[in-house]
C-alpha cells in the first residue's frame, strides 16, 4: 500500500543462492530513494525462518518449510532512504535460493 501522492521511481530486484547456512539477497541503498517490498520468492531444502531487513533492522519474520515459497508482500515495509532491503533465509542443508523485489519510492 504506497502513501497518498507516492510515486513508483522503479522496481529492483536482487537474487542470492547458498548451500549450507542460508542466503540474503539484498537491494542496494540509494542516497534518495526509500525501498517498499512487494515480493520474496525461493526455495530451501530445510525448514527455516526468512527474514525482511530495513539495514539492520527486521520488519518482517516468516517460517517456511522446506520446498519453494513465494510471499507476496501485503504489507506497509517500506524501508529508509539510502538503506539497504534484504531478504534472509536463515538455514538450509545443501541448497537454497532467495530473492526479493521491491518498488523503488
Amino acid at each position: 500500500m504506497f502513501v497518498s501522492g507516492q510515486s513508483i521511481k522503479g522496481i529492483s530486484t536482487a537474487i542470492a543462492s547458498g548451500t549450507n547456512a542460508g542466503a540474503t539477497a539484498t537491494i542496494s541503498a540509494n542516497s534518495t530513494l526509500r525501498h517498499h517490498c512487494l515480493k520474496i520468492v525461493g526455495y530451501t531444502d530445510l525448514a527455516s525462518t526468512i527474514q525482511l531487513k530495513d539495514g539492520s533492522t527486521v520488519l518482517f519474520t516468516t517460517q517456511t518449510g522446506a520446498g519453494g515459497f513465494f510471499l507476496n508482500i501485503d504489507g506497509d515495509y517500506i524501508g529508509t532512504v539510502n538503506t539497504a532491503m534484504s531478504a534472509v533465509l536463515t538455514s538450509s542443508t545443501a541448497v537454497c535460493s532467495i530473492s526479493i523485489s521491491a518498488a523503488q519510492l
